[in-house]
């Protein structure tokens, strides 16, 4: 795999890259459903499309010359 530098596979307790390449193979019993380590904060589940709209609406909002003057 191509990891990311910060992980360490011989201590990690999960491998995203695994658990996507079994999902690729239709494995899905063995690791498709993961979270990072702040999924606790999560309210609830909503598509990649509504979540990429919510942050665009915020950094939007966040832009807004009312916003800066604060």
């Amino acid at each position: 795999y191509h990891c990311i530098t910060t992980c360490n596979f011989k201590e990690s307790p999960y491998c995203i890259a695994f658990a996507l390449i079994n999902a690729k193979k239709g494995n899905l019993k063995h690791g498709f459903a993961f979270a990072g380590k702040n999924a606790y904060k999560v309210e609830k589940i909503v598509s990649v499309k509504e979540l990429i709209c919510s942050l665009l609406n915020e950094y939007d909002l966040a832009c807004t010359p009312c916003a800066l003057a604060q």
